[in-house]
């Protein structure tokens, strides 16, 4: 009986500490959490108002999207801006979105297979819309259609104290975290935020802390497009011209200025 004795009383002072570390960490939790909620409210309360502005308005700037090596859109509008709680109406997790939307869908023809049902997989895992004619016994015509959710999600962690920031599909299939301790959310970022989500001269990497050089970026980019499982298009790829295609317009403005943005609606 002795040593049961013994276990039994090693088993209640364990289940005591566990008492007490659950307890701290959920009053830690708690205190990091009225921390972080104050700025989670500011960023919300911001971002809802230019999401409402810019549904008021008409961007008059292009943009890219690189699907993956050798498919690339282009002259995509930012359209239907919004805003969505992640997780009910807890607001701990809230993400602005908008489309990249073209007018003209693309054409890839693929004479293989399995490149063809990786392409098609892809395309379903991001909820890209498409078509697809077969022309033979391994050639297949995937038809794209050019609209492209891009996503900014912001959530609490509660456990690092930080808000974190995911952004999703920004000009091509691709996700970069960011962190934010709670003082660092201010106007200034806020507002390099949304001209970086604009496609304006900004200074929201730096900012966040971010400063990779240009060309670390752009080769960074190349070994990801290289990477081996991610399908590769050898079969040109064939636009279908629904409509002329206007000129490339990307990002030529130098200052920001949101009077100048957009024109009205008519």
């Amino acid at each position: 009986m002795a040593l049961l004795d013994d276990l039994k009383k090693q088993a209640q002072q364990k289940s005591a500490r566990d008492s007490v570390d659950l307890s701290k960490t959920l009053q830690r939790d708690e205190v990091n959490w009225h921390y972080i909620a104050p700025k989670l409210f500011i960023l919300l309360d911001y971002f809802k108002d230019l999401v409402d502005t810019l549904n008021m308005v008409e961007s008059e700037d292009y943009f890219r999207f690189n699907l993956m090596k050798n498919i690339t859109f282009e002259n995509l509008h930012k359209r239907n801006f919004r805003i969505k709680k992640e997780l009910n109406d807890s607001l701990r997790s809230f993400s602005v979105r908008y489309d990249l939307q073209g007018e003209i869908n693309k054409r890839i023809a693929v004479s293989n297979s399995a490149v063809t049902e990786k392409l098609r997989n892809l395309l379903k895992q991001h909820n890209i819309k498409f078509s697809e004619v077969p022309e033979g016994k391994d050639r297949t015509v995937i038809i794209i259609t050019p609209i492209f959710t891009t996503k900014f999600t912001y959530s609490a962690d509660v456990k690092a104290c930080c808000i974190v920031l995911d952004i999703e599909n920004y000009d091509g299939i691709w996700t970069q975290t960011l962190r934010y301790k709670p003082d660092a959310i201010d106007d200034n970022l806020m507002d390099e935020t949304a001209k970086y989500m604009l496609g304006k001269p900004n200074r929201f990497m730096e900012l966040s802390g971010y400063t990779m050089p240009d060309e670390m970026r752009s080769e960074l980019r190349k070994r990801l497009d290289s990477k081996p499982g991610n399908p590769k298009i050898t079969t040109p790829a064939i636009d279908a011209d629904t409509k002329p295609a206007k000129p490339e317009e990307i990002n030529q403005d130098k200052s920001f200025n949101f009077l100048k943005l957009f024109k009205n609606k008519e």
